[in-house]
């Protein structure tokens, strides 16, 4: 694994943790269709949630958030989807977070926005 898939994988595990302390239960974790991804899919309160996860050591380049362009917002909407009307079977309100971790390790800060896009 390279050192980016590394820090993608810490900070998707860091998300994890937080979202499933709110009381959310992870449904599945890298959902992969062809053209897209699904970081993590979880269930939270009668809201399926897609959430994609924003990992930077720094900001010091571009906020996480303002990563997540109207292409790749696109392919997560598409990719989800596919994954309510063919895999899930729950009638469902369905909801896009974006989970920002900023940091490494030993020291980061998280920011979870809900309903970040539509």
């Amino acid at each position: 694994m390279s050192k980016s898939q590394d820090l993608g994988r810490w900070g998707e595990d860091i998300a994890l943790e937080y979202l499933t302390s709110l009381g959310a239960r992870l449904v599945q974790r890298n959902f992969l269709k062809r053209g897209g991804e699904i970081d993590l899919i979880l269930y939270h309160q009668d809201n399926l949630v897609f959430v994609e996860v924003r990992t930077r050591t720094s900001n010091q380049f571009m906020d996480p958030i303002q990563s997540i362009n109207s292409k790749k917002k696109n392919k997560i909407k598409r990719t989800a989807q596919h994954f309510y009307s063919y895999i899930w079977k729950e009638e469902s309100i369905c909801r896009f977070d974006v989970v920002c971790i900023t940091g490494d390790a030993s020291n980061y800060e998280l920011e979870h926005i809900e309903d970040a896009f539509t």
